[in-house]
């Protein structure tokens, strides 16, 4: 039987005419109430014959989208002043309405409330009446730990002597050269430290590069604090614990050094103690001291004055600041042990 004319060539059948003819049978299918769902399933032998795109198509939208991510890396600054401006315009504009300027040099735009720590108050009734140095000085018979301790719990200071002969050296230069033979002492750096041959702006030196620069100076004064754990033990060794000391009190924290020389001066020196008991022994010398009472004490307690003499050790409590002046024609030394209360 001969081909209709009108008949399509299988190589003139285009996805058009496909398109169309399933878009019909779709409708016919759908005009005969065959569910979506079946209607899917019979022609999925079809279309999963459809070529899907081509590798080359992805690969294009690949390389178009890389090239985009690089175009906007490259011209990224002068996006952001772009961004930047914008921002400048909308703070300027809004100015009116919030005045935001206040929050430029916050650190934190969310306020936070800092804890308030509670205020130490102390009992000025145990130190009005104190006058002289003397009033602290117990006679090394009748000096005990126990009572040394019935002492500091009611903030009195108290001044002991001979307990602290395993400290005294030969001389001051070699104590020194006893506590530099420590390589760590030598190495730590100094807390709190204040000299007349020591520019602060010059930087933190360590303890030997400090000691050195002292030999060029016959006339001077230096006190610091040793805050390093390497430095704290190896001081300790030199100023061990005296039994006066009493054994409920923790072990020493922190330990200071003062060191005077033919140093002419009238002005004292705050040491900056920071644990609640502290005790100063006198190695070499004399040490003007000042003690001011503290806090809500300083308008009731008098300030006192004394002089710490070789060999003997004061011991006090967090009521009161120490002071010392470092003059005088001679040369002094002594340590500070800062002990846990």
């Amino acid at each position: 039987m001969p081909k209709s004319k009108s008949a399509k060539k299988t190589s003139d059948y285009s996805f058009e005419d496909l398109n169309r003819d399933l878009v019909q049978l779709d409708q016919l299918l759908s005009a005969s109430h065959v569910k979506p769902r079946d209607r899917l399933a019979m022609l999925r032998p079809i279309t999963a014959k459809i070529p899907g795109k081509p590798v080359g198509y992805w690969l294009m939208r690949v390389v178009s989208l890389m090239m985009i991510i690089a175009l906007v890396w490259m011209k990224r600054e002068t996006l952001d002043w772009h961004a930047s401006a914008l921002g400048r315009i909308g703070l300027i504009k809004i100015l009116p309405y919030f005045d935001w300027r206040y929050l430029k040099s916050q650190t934190c735009l969310i306020p936070k409330v800092a804890p308030v720590a509670a205020k130490e108050i102390f009992d000025c009734n145990l130190c009005e009446s104190l006058e002289e140095f003397r009033d602290f000085e117990l006679q090394s018979e009748e000096a005990g730990a126990d009572l040394v301790e019935k002492l500091v719990e009611i903030d009195r200071p108290v001044v002991v002597s001979g307990e602290i002969q395993h400290w005294i050296p030969e001389t001051p230069e070699a104590f020194i050269s006893q506590l530099l033979d420590r390589t760590e002492f030598g190495k730590s750096v100094p807390c709190q430290l204040e000299s007349s041959f020591h520019n602060d702006r010059l930087g933190d030196p360590d303890l030997a590069t400090l000691f050195r620069k002292r030999q060029f100076f016959q006339n001077f004064f230096l006190h610091f604090q040793n805050c390093d754990p390497s430095a704290v033990r190896v001081f300790r060794n030199f100023t061990a614990r005296p039994q006066v000391l009493p054994a409920a009190f923790a072990p020493v924290a922190y330990n200071w050094m003062l060191w005077s020389s033919r140093y002419s001066t009238l002005r004292y020196k705050k040491i900056n103690l920071i644990e609640k008991i502290a005790l100063i022994g006198q190695l070499v010398g004399s040490t003007r001291l000042r003690l001011v009472p503290r806090k809500n004490c300083q308008e009731v307690c008098p300030i006192i004055n004394g002089v710490l003499s070789a060999g003997h050790v004061l011991i006090l409590t967090s009521l009161w600041d120490v002071e010392y002046c470092p003059g005088g024609d001679s040369e002094n030394m002594a340590a500070i042990l800062e002990v846990k209360g």
